[in-house]
């Protein structure tokens, strides 16, 4: 066996063993024509956020008043008139971007049971940045 090939191997090995793997891309996902995607734990994600932020006119950002980052907040936003929802979904993480057509929305997030509601307008090439904050776990109990 080679001394290269042998190195290969080590380092092959090793790498297994300490679970380092390629970060994997952010899959954008689809609600009917509405592109979005969400993620943002760990900084790999949130670079690669970063990177496709201008795509999407929608960011929405969730924590815990504390400061704590959220994932796991079911997102869904429907037409202010219409009523017929655009996006039913699960967060993946704490940042949520979405594509969408210009026009007024009710955003609707839910975490832990605790629902916070807010109107969302889209101008043409416009965005719209919101952040929601949900009280801290436990806050109000003895410790």
């Amino acid at each position: 066996m080679t001394m290269t090939l042998r190195i290969s191997l080590v380092l092959a090995t090793t790498a297994v063993l300490w679970g380092v793997m390629p970060a994997q891309a952010l899959e954008a996902k689809r609600a009917g024509a509405i592109e979005y995607v969400s993620g943002g734990v760990g900084d790999e994600e949130r670079a690669q956020l970063n990177e496709v932020r201008a795509r999407y006119n929608f960011h929405l950002t969730m924590a815990q008043a504390g400061g704590e980052y959220l994932e796991g907040v079911q997102v869904r936003l429907t037409p202010a008139r219409q009523g017929d929802k655009v996006i039913e979904a699960r967060a993946e993480g704490p940042q949520f971007f979405a594509k969408l057509p210009p026009g007024e929305y009710l955003l609707s997030a839910t975490y832990q049971g605790k629902v916070q509601s807010q109107k969302v307008s889209i101008a043409n090439d416009a965005s719209a940045n919101l952040t929601l904050f949900w009280p801290n776990e436990g806050a109000g109990k003895g410790k």
